[in-house]
């Protein structure tokens, strides 16, 4: 079935058209109808018809003009123009915008049979033109990515059509490729990289474009716009960090599709190795220099884990995983080499080197299907995140303090506005194992432990001082007097001011 658009500012004359031919006899639908050409331009762009019957002589935007700006847009949508006789002006002027046929007003229906032959086998012959050319140019590149003979059929010229219907024999190449394809296989199933190829294709699908398969991870991307940041923004952000895409900065001849199809592959090898995947590059991307780093002493990643500092722990292996070895495979080795140097120098990790075993070798065989250091970090941090809490737990004894020397911390600093994760960090503790502790050696939490100290401080200097509330209210760390007030009756039954003046003689 091709869709038809009916565009005629008669209300009469669209429910004519619509209600009494029968359009599906002759293999046609009625997708939508419009009152003039600017709201029949919003209608096209959604509902992408392949034939417009529009009349000539409309209020906002007439039939002419509608007509050449659908040529320059959407070449392949056959138009037909509704004329009356005396419209012999517009009828010249519609002869330069090549229209399939005309239908004159007042509409016999008698006519209408006829005119549709010729409109369906006008979108019969250009849909196999347009297939056929499809087809020739699909091959034609296939070949030349797979690195086969290219043997284009006789009389063929590699060519991509443009928006205004014209042909080019250049054009812009941009490679998408999902950069940890076996990766997401392994840690989210079949489904997850499946559906981002599907939203892939969806926000490449644009007037002037074609989009290749190459292979399970690669797509590739021909159009004659230079390809931006925008086109990707119909991926979703979880999406994107998947997805690189490397382009050519000019227009690119077609018959060089093999040299430019391998210069792509080789720089987005390059941009996945080196800088993870989620990005869009062009062609003349460089490796940064300042990427080359030394390889980081293994001693200084077991005295961030012993310090239990994610900050530091990230920041080497940052630079671990940044010594750009010339094959990724060397990461796979690195990180093997990694895991058992560190259960092996690390004693607090004795009683993990069987219950973790399940969890090392998980995390071995998801390294081994990751292509990107930068992924690698990433799962190795998590590791090593799981690794400290479990320290944690295996040396809670030896690793908390006495009660009184953190009581006495948060005594000196009273001041200050302390927080949970400042005072464990303080420690050496994860905040989640330092609460839970606090609490149970203490019977409060650290926060009413905290307010407690606060609030009998204040109580003293309101008392033997003469420091204004607001100062008092200061020197404790809180920045809203109301708020230090309101936790001072609570406790004490009275407010800061009352209190005061009780205590004055």
């Amino acid at each position: 079935m091709y869709r038809v658009l009916l565009v005629d500012d008669e209300y009469l004359e669209l429910q004519l058209l619509r209600d009494n031919i029968d359009w599906a006899a002759y293999g046609f639908e009625i997708c939508a109808t419009a009152m003039n050409g600017a709201q029949a331009l919003h209608t096209i762009s959604e509902q992408r018809p392949d034939v417009v019957v529009t009349d000539i002589k409309m209020p906002v935007m007439d039939g002419i003009e509608l007509s050449v700006r659908l040529h320059a847009q959407y070449p392949d949508i056959a138009i037909v123009f509704l004329t009356g006789y005396d419209q012999h002006d517009y009828l010249k002027n519609a002869i330069t915008v090549d229209a399939v046929d005309f239908l004159l007003k007042p509409i016999d229906l008698a006519e209408v049979p006829a005119l549709l032959e010729r409109v369906r086998l006008h979108c019969d012959e250009r849909r196999a033109i347009s297939a056929a050319s499809r087809s020739n140019l699909r091959e034609y590149i296939l070949a030349a990515a797979s690195a086969a003979a290219v043997n284009p059929m006789p009389g063929y010229t590699p060519a991509l059509r443009c928006p205004d219907g014209t042909k080019s024999s250049a054009c812009y190449f941009t490679l998408l490729q999902i950069g940890e394809l076996a990766y997401l296989r392994e840690t989210q199933g079949e489904a997850m990289p499946e559906a981002l190829k599907s939203s892939i294709i969806k926000c490449c699908a644009l007037p002037g474009t074609v989009l290749l398969t190459l292979k399970a991870e690669e797509l590739l991307l021909l159009s004659t716009q230079c390809f931006d940041e925008p086109m990707l923004a119909a991926l979703a952000p979880e999406e994107r960090r998947w997805v690189n895409a490397v382009s050519t900065d000019a227009p690119t001849a077609i018959t060089d599709a093999a040299e430019t199809i391998r210069v792509l592959r080789c720089a987005a090898h390059e941009l996945l190795l080196h800088q993870g995947s989620g990005r869009l590059h062009k062609l003349s991307w460089k490796i940064p220099e300042e990427a080359l780093r030394p390889r980081p002493e293994t001693e200084c990643l077991t005295a961030a884990i012993n310090r239990l500092s994610t900050t530091a722990v990230l920041q080497w292996l940052q630079a671990y995983y940044h010594c750009l070895p010339a094959d990724s495979r060397a990461y796979h080795r690195l990180s093997a080499e990694l895991i058992e140097t560190l259960l092996q120098t690390l004693p607090e990790l004795a009683s993990f080197q069987k219950t973790g075993e399940a969890a090392k070798t998980a995390l071995l065989f998801r390294i081994f299907h990751i292509v990107s250091p930068v992924t690698m970090c990433e799962e190795m941090a998590d590791f090593l995140q799981k690794l400290m809490g479990k320290i944690v737990e295996t040396t809670a004894d030896q690793r908390l303090l006495s009660v009184q020397k953190i009581t006495a911390y948060i005594d000196r600093n009273l001041s200050k506005p302390l927080s949970i994760d400042e005072i464990a960090a303080e420690f050496g503790l994860s905040a989640n194992y330092f609460s839970t502790m606090f609490k149970k050696q203490l019977g409060c939490t650290v926060l009413e432990y905290l307010t407690e100290k606060r609030l009998i401080r204040a109580a003293q200097l309101l008392d033997g001082s003469n420091l204004k509330i607001t100062q008092i209210s200061a020197q404790l760390g809180y920045q809203n007097p109301s708020y230090f007030c309101a936790l001072f009756a609570k406790r004490f039954g009275m407010t800061p001011s009352q209190y005061k003046k009780r205590c004055s003689p």
